[in-house]
């Protein structure tokens, strides 16, 4: 872990001792004194350029008078102040477990390990383009667009569907239901760069010959019946970061729960 890291966290843990124990106060500083942290690991924390010394040196001593100041107040005018300490141990919470996680996924990640998690879920990470057949189902002006005779008309029709009707057939369904209209499209080309995400999440998981949910069109219902899939491999540059992403909140779950049992059982 790096200096900042260090100094940062070493920052945090003693505002909570100075929160919860009065001892932590030694005159020099509410958190910190210059025993715990130097001029240079202040103006590295801060990214203060070490040709800029006088700069170094007043943002360090204006540093440690405001924590002279906040010991001061901490100890004689905000004695037991209990939202404050809650307040303090929050952001605590935060920053100390942040900065372990970030730490720890660097340790357990490398470029090997993602590349060779991208070779073996090739699949996961492959757009899709379609050919689907779209069916519509619209109620008249006088029916409301989710109404309840509209949705059991669009089930009926995908019950048919996956019977193995052929779509132009549910057209005639769609005249024995009074004040509903069905349209079908046939042959129609979703590109992956351009589907509609709803409609993508809703084929993603879908083969050739498959049907869709219903799902909400701009109006009216629709369903797909998925004609064809074709697959387009994404090169690892381009799912790096999301390969990278994925781990780190598996590793991060795994290791919190790790945590949590560890610090329960003491």
């Amino acid at each position: 872990m790096n200096v900042q890291k260090l100094a940062s966290m070493a920052i945090l843990s003693l505002a909570i001792g100075a929160c919860s124990d009065k001892s932590a106060f030694d005159g020099r500083g509410a958190f910190v004194s210059s025993d715990t942290v130097s001029m240079e690991q202040y103006a590295e924390i801060n990214r203060i350029p070490e040709r800029a010394l006088d700069r170094r040196r007043s943002a360090y001593e204006s540093f440690m008078e405001r924590s002279r100041i906040a010991s001061y107040l901490l100890e004689n005018e905000l004695d037991g102040s209990l939202p404050l300490k809650v307040e303090l141990q929050e952001v605590a919470n935060r920053k100390i477990v942040d900065a372990y996680f970030e730490e720890f996924a660097a340790s357990q990640l490398s470029d090997s390990k993602l590349k060779e998690y991208y070779e073996k879920n090739k699949a996961e990470f492959s757009k899709r383009d379609y050919v689907v057949s779209r069916i519509l189902l619209r109620s008249s002006a006088a029916e409301s667009h989710d109404s309840e005779a509209l949705i059991a008309a669009a089930e009926s029709v995908r019950e048919a569907l996956v019977a193995g009707e052929a779509v132009t057939s549910v057209l005639d369904q769609g005249k024995s239901n009074t004040g509903i209209s069905v349209s079908t499209e046939e042959g129609v080309e979703l590109d992956s760069a351009n589907i509609n995400t709803r409609v993508a999440a809703a084929l993603s998981t879908l083969q050739e010959g498959d049907i869709s949910a219903v799902m909400a069109a701009s109006r009216g219902l629709q369903l797909f019946r998925v004609d064809k899939v074709v697959a387009h491999e994404q090169p690892y540059e381009e799912v790096a970061g999301k390969i990278e992403y994925q781990l780190k909140e598996e590793l991060r779950r795994k290791e919190y729960q790790r945590l949590a049992l560890l610090t329960r059982s003491q």
